[in-house]
């Protein structure tokens, strides 16, 4: 929780809060000195102090009081209220952003002060900062190409004159944008190159960056140049001129590719079959397209996205110039697959797979067209009889016969299996599988096939009612014309109530006398007991 504390030291009246063992501070910090001989030390903190809490962080002195800082360079987030005969060290402070600073009746010397990025100053009852002299730094010229290609390094220079006082060793970031016009503001960004030098007044310095635009700016465009876009050199307010717009566009060329139109024949299309498609392909960019491939994709009307089937992937085989075009043909097999659906479909032709071309347009690589699909001739398998006992017994071998047939209007070709349940009535969902085997032969249109099958029952089957059942390809391996009626399940069957006693080979008599049948009467004769 230390983002939410707030340490607070006050000192007035003369008391004195020496804290030089106060390095660091994750929270924030309230400080107060007032009346001459009032001290709050903080001389151990080095650096910077930059408040990241949600709190406030205030140095306040007033009055003779004395807040001791002297090795803080730097601050951030901070409100400083400097009042009267108040004492704080501040020729020290290099940096002062995103802070409030007020003087009330005093004079303050910020000699070192070099980025006030973000800070307002306030001055009451005649109190006065006295700042170093700032430099003026200013864009005075930009040069690149005329013509430029998208994504291919450039060299771009501006030249950077400094119309205030001299600077010394400056390091700073300036900022490159593209515009569509020759006004500054809401502009791409194309990157922050860094920046050393030294600059007398009025002296000027150029500098020559390696530049690559992006495909996505391509057309005509200015440059755009923010100079001391950090703010890291002292300009004081003169940064109003920082940024400058070339007078001369440039033109940034990149290729463009879309698919002009697509047709297929035949429609409707036969699952199965072929297909041939045509589509043209052309770059409206300004530049040469290479390097790209084309894909054919085939989805179900109003399909979630990402489940269409891929029907080819073509690589180009050559350049396409700009304003080009080019026009394929090719003959792709309907893929019939379990699952597959006749109706409305939706053949989609996309170029650039992956976006390997920085296009100047990545939003218009696609064209499609409706094909209307039908299903050919299919197989229907079903099973039409299934027999079975009318009672069982546990670890029992029994054998079930059952009769498949194909009722469609085409063979059965291909590999499915076919399987035998065992489901008990009052828990139907609970199943256990008896048999499972694969089948290869093909089953003519109209044909039928009689199964037998030797199954054991299992051992620890439970008293009850129970059902078996026959399912021919459960997997949905083969595509058929109705996959509804590929099961069947038989009559119920009765597992009765056997009570059974199992004893150890070593505890049974071989001369022990059998019990007497339920008409004869007891035995009298004693049985001789058994020897240990």
């Amino acid at each position: 929780m230390a983002d939410y504390y707030q340490l607070e030291l006050f000192a007035w009246d003369g008391g004195r809060v020496e804290l030089p063992g106060l390095t660091s501070l994750a929270g924030a910090l309230d400080v107060y000195a007032e009346d001459a001989g009032s001290l709050v030390d903080l001389s151990g903190w080095i650096g910077a102090l930059n408040n990241t809490s949600r709190g406030s962080t205030t140095l306040e002195v007033r009055s003779g009081g004395t807040i001791l800082i002297p090795n803080v360079t730097a601050m951030e987030r901070v409100a400083l209220i400097l009042r009267g005969t108040g004492a704080m060290p501040t020729d020290q402070l290099t940096a002062l952003r995103q802070s409030r600073v007020t003087v009330d009746g005093a004079t303050v010397s910020f000699a070192a002060l070099g980025d006030t990025t973000g800070t307002t100053f306030e001055y009451l009852n005649g109190g006065t900062a006295t700042f170093p002299r700032p430099a003026d730094l200013v864009i005075t010229d930009i040069r690149a190409p005329a013509v430029v290609q998208a994504h291919q390094p450039v060299e771009v220079a501006w030249e950077v004159t400094n119309r205030g006082s001299a600077l010394t060793n400056g390091v700073w970031s300036d900022a490159l944008f593209l515009s569509p016009d020759t006004v500054a503001g809401s502009d791409e960004l194309v990157g922050l190159f860094p920046a050393q030098a030294s600059l007398a007044a009025n002296a000027a310095r150029r500098f020559t960056n390696t530049v690559v635009f992006p495909a996505s700016q391509a057309g005509t465009r200015y440059l755009v140049v923010a100079v001391n876009q950090s703010r890291s050199v002292f300009e004081g307010t003169d940064t109003a001129n920082n940024t400058n717009v070339s007078a001369t566009p440039i033109q940034i060329q990149a290729p463009d590719l879309v698919v002009d139109s697509v047709t297929a024949q035949p429609s409707p299309a036969t699952l199965g079959q072929n297909l041939t498609i045509s589509w043209r392909i052309r770059n409206v960019g300004s530049a040469p397209a290479a390097n790209w491939t084309e894909r054919v994709t085939l989805a179900g009307q109003g399909a979630a996205s990402g489940s269409a089937t891929t029907l080819l992937d073509r690589p180009a085989s050559s350049p396409l110039p700009p304003g080009a075009a080019e026009v394929r043909n090719v003959t792709v097999p309907l893929p019939l697959l379990p699952g597959a659906s006749a109706g409305a479909h939706v053949l989609t032709i996309e170029a650039d797979i992956g976006n390997r071309v920085r296009e100047a347009n990545e939003l218009n690589n696609t064209a499609s067209t409706s094909l209307n699909l039908v299903l050919p001739p299919l197989p229907d398998l079903a099973v039409v009889t299934l027999r079975a006992p009318v009672s069982g017994l546990p670890n029992e071998s029994v054998a079930l016969t059952w009769t498949l047939t194909n009722r469609g209007a085409a063979p059965a070709r291909g590999s499915w299996s076919e399987s035998l349940e065992l489901r008990r009535l009052t828990t139907p969902t609970t199943r256990q599988t008896l048999w499972v085997s694969r089948f290869t032969n093909d089953l003519a249109a109209g044909a039928s096939l009689a199964r037998t099958q030797q199954v054991t029952f299992p051992a620890f089957l439970s008293a009850g009612d129970y059902q078996l059942h026959a399912e021919l390809d459960p997997a949905n391996e083969l595509l058929e014309s109705n996959e509804a009626n590929n099961g069947l399940t038989s009559t119920t069957f009765n597992v009765p109530a056997v009570l059974t006693v199992q004893l150890a080979a070593d505890r049974i008599r071989e001369d022990a006398t059998p019990p007497p049948s339920p008409d004869s009467s007891p035995a009298t004769s004693p049985v001789p007991a058994r020897s240990p």
